[in-house]
């Protein structure tokens, strides 16, 4: 039958992010290894099946596409009241929590230790905060919904590692009900860990409602 993922074609062509529906691999012109390394061909088997959405999850279940950036996001999940938009690393600006803050009025929570305030305006609190006109255009940096920012970063336990200051996904989720929190993660390979220790956890797996990363090979990462 030959693989899907080689003939398919994208839904909505137009959109220049994310789109849903099983990923669309075209043939490559040359083996992008210099060995079909066994291992390599296996991690890429397991994100490609990770990446391709369950079957019966369709657009008329979702309530329609949300599609923004790298995420496609079932418009249904941002329906629910009392969610709260947890964003780790957020660099000098965070289009995630901004477009949750001003499309669905999600209250966010910012994280990152390593950022310089100085370069990143939601950090040091120079941004309009919970005023509730901020449209949707993202022009500039805005928060319809309140936000707070922490020089706090993500990471296996909590406490200080070479003069940052880290706390656990746990802790962050600790005290919310289920299905309470849209999360993101762009922790630049610490993610990993971070990962282990949620999977040994089913109540916190519990709580998260959205769950967008992005995933980094290296930096000795297992």
């Amino acid at each position: 039958a030959g693989d899907p993922t080689l003939s398919c074609s994208y839904r909505h062509q137009n959109k220049p992010s994310s789109r849903p529906g099983p990923p669309c691999i075209p043939p490559a012109k040359r083996w992008p290894y210099k060995q079909n390394t066994k291992w390599k061909t296996e991690i890429g088997e397991r994100i490609l099946r990770a990446a391709t959405p369950m079957p019966h999850i369709t657009e008329e279940l979702c309530g329609g596409w949300d599609m923004f950036g790298d995420q496609t996001w079932c418009k249904k999940a941002f329906s629910a009241q009392d969610v709260k938009g947890l964003s780790f690393g957020i660099e000098g600006r965070d289009m995630y929590s901004e477009y949750l803050s001003n499309v669905y009025g999600t209250p966010m929570k910012l994280f990152d230790c390593f950022q310089d305030p100085e370069e990143s305006p939601p950090l040091a609190g120079t941004v309009p905060n919970g005023t509730n006109n901020c449209g949707t255009s993202l022009n500039e940096i805005c928060y319809s919904a309140p936000y707070w920012a922490y020089r706090i970063c993500l990471g296996p336990e909590a406490g200080k590692i070479q003069g940052k200051q880290y706390d656990t996904l746990h802790g962050h989720l600790s005290g919310l009900g289920p299905l309470s929190a849209h999360v993101k993660i762009d922790v630049e390979g610490s993610e990993w860990t971070v990962l282990e220790q949620l999977n040994a956890e089913p109540e916190d797996q519990a709580k998260i409602r959205t769950l967008d990363m992005e995933i980094h090979f290296g930096f000795n990462a297992p």
